[in-house]
């Protein structure tokens, strides 16, 4: 290394995805001195391709219901944030529309590429540093056990930043192969990213190097995306989503259905099926493309076509007259197509009298029977972990030994826990655990 750089700050910001910004922004009008570190050239993560719906669930009691695995407590930071965070969104002079319903929540909407840019602007207006293509190597520790500051490498320099507080915000592992083994599970085909290939796990392999615990939990946010399409370009990703695969059947390779499709792809992303095999058949009617997918899925989006979009980005799929051509196209891609049939029909027929499925269907529980059919060969591809660094409700990293490790906190991806088997809305999420961990920069000033 040609040269070493020294430096002191009040907050030491690694990555600059919805989190760091976030964090970053507003400790900078608090008046704190700020240095964000990002390993890219860009700023935004993975939420600079993300729709900008800033949603959460309605209550605390309907997260418990639904994403029970979740911590309580780390559950109760985003509705107690959420209000300061739409706030603090404004405030940077983003435009957010709403209040709108979303999915099955509330929330607005949000220019997020005009926002993540504001904040980036917030930050250097107030005297803040954003250092962009910097990699922290480690976490440099004080005598006690204190988290003073960071090593990093920017341009062959190496850079030693000084501050009490390090707030990790780096995106999750989900572009990590043997961290998504260890929390998710070993998958025989693995699992696409839908994500910044620049989420690795960074933040966790800093937080493990100075004895943080980890949160374990084995499921994931994710959405089916049609098999064949690559998922190269962050800023494309969300086009690709099959956000109407509540509606339709998901037949395996042996012709089955094999999950519940009417929770949402979101959670049939998580079905025990994808760790064996690599894809499935996603089917549905004319009903469903006349009624669901041409019609908004949000308030205000527009409805579109998902198999020409799902064609035109190169995944296999056929619009075929009746079963019997669906049975050919599915034996073209060596599924059993007949088996396939006879899990269509015999599903529309026990629904048509009232009968039980199985798998069990709770929603959506209507024939799929109206010709012409579409079908798209889909597989699961995940956005971010619900496992990764352990941290308290102030949102400071918690060591193995149960004690919070003094001046280092978690946001972001980076934090486990909080979610699973469902979720609330990731910017949510994200924005509320950077405002949560602002309230310890006065304790540690």
């Amino acid at each position: 290394m040609s040269d070493e750089l020294h430096f002191a700050c009040d907050l030491i910001v690694v990555g600059a995805g919805m989190a760091g910004l976030t964090a970053a922004a507003e400790a900078g009008r608090r008046g704190a001195s700020v240095v964000v570190l990002e390993k890219q050239a860009q700023t935004g993560g993975t939420a600079l391709g993300s729709g900008g719906y800033l949603w959460t669930l309605p209550s605390l009691e309907s997260m418990r219901r639904t994403a029970a695995d979740g911590d309580p407590a780390l559950q109760q930071v985003i509705f107690e944030e959420f209000p300061r965070l739409v706030d603090a969104v404004r405030s940077c002079g983003a435009m957010v529309d709403g209040p709108i319903d979303v999915l099955s929540g509330r929330g607005y909407h949000v220019d997020i590429q005009d926002y993540l840019g504001k904040c980036a602007r917030v930050i250097e207006v107030n005297g803040g540093i954003v250092m962009r293509e910097s990699v922290v190597t480690e976490l440099a520790m004080s005598a006690g056990g204190r988290v003073k500051g960071v090593v990093a490498e920017q341009a062959g320099d190496v850079v030693n930043i000084q501050a009490p507080s390090t707030l990790l915000a780096t995106g999750g592992f989900v572009a990590s192969p043997s961290y998504t083994d260890e929390f998710i599970g070993h998958r025989q085909t693995p699992m696409r990213v839908r994500a910044s290939r620049a989420s690795t796990g960074d933040g966790l392999t800093l937080a493990r190097q100075v004895g943080a615990a980890s949160a374990r939990a084995a499921g994931f946010y994710g959405h089916l995306v049609g098999t064949g399409i690559p998922l190269d370009d962050l800023m494309k990703m969300r086009a690709f989503g099959l956000y109407h695969s509540e509606h339709c059947l998901l037949l395996s390779r042996e012709g089955f259905r094999f999950v519940d499709e009417s929770l949402g792809d979101h959670m049939t992303v998580q079905a025990e099926h994808f760790s064996r095999h690599p894809s499935a058949a996603l089917v549905w009617d004319e009903r469903i493309q006349r009624d669901v997918v041409m019609q908004p899925w949000i308030s205000g989006s527009p409805g579109e076509d998902r198999l020409e979009i799902a064609s035109r980005g190169g995944a296999r799929t056929a619009h075929v007259a009746g079963l019997a051509e669906m049975a050919h196209v599915l034996d073209s891609w060596h599924f059993d197509g007949g088996q396939a049939v006879k899990a269509v029909e015999a599903f529309n027929v026990a629904v048509t009298r009232g009968e039980p499925v199985k798998p069990a269907r709770e929603h959506h529980i209507a024939p799929v029977n109206e010709p012409p059919f579409y079908l798209v060969e889909v597989s699961p591809a995940i956005t971010f972990p619900y496992g990764g660094i352990r941290v308290d409700s102030r949102a400071r990293v918690v060591a193995e030994d149960g004690r919070a490790i003094p001046g280092l906190l978690a946001a972001g991806s980076d934090v486990g826990g909080v979610m699973g088997p469902d979720y609330t809305g990731g910017l949510c999420t994200s924005g509320a655990f950077a405002l949560r961990a602002l309230s310890n920069l006065a304790d540690d000033q």
